[in-house]
């Protein structure tokens, strides 16, 4: 048995796409149809939930928003994940 959930907010959320660090990560939303940026309420990595502040149709779109605070430029996206 797995832990993965199907909730976004969920720290076992199963479309994880990339992990910027404890507190920000990438997601895809359920439907497959958008990236969503996501980041912890809490500094305790152990604390608070999961909240989306922008949601992006297109990886270009994200990787423009987050380049200077997260270095997306680094992660290619290959349509598989």
């Amino acid at each position: 048995m797995n832990n993965y959930n199907r909730c976004e907010t969920s720290d076992y959320y199963f479309r994880v796409t990339a992990i910027i660090n404890p507190r920000q990560r990438i997601i895809r939303c359920q439907r497959d149809l958008q990236w969503v940026a996501q980041k912890r309420t809490s500094a305790d990595v152990n604390k608070g939930h999961w909240v989306g502040p922008s949601h992006h149709t297109s990886w270009e779109s994200l990787k423009a928003r987050y380049s200077d605070v997260t270095g997306l430029p680094r992660i290619k996206y290959n349509g598989n994940i």
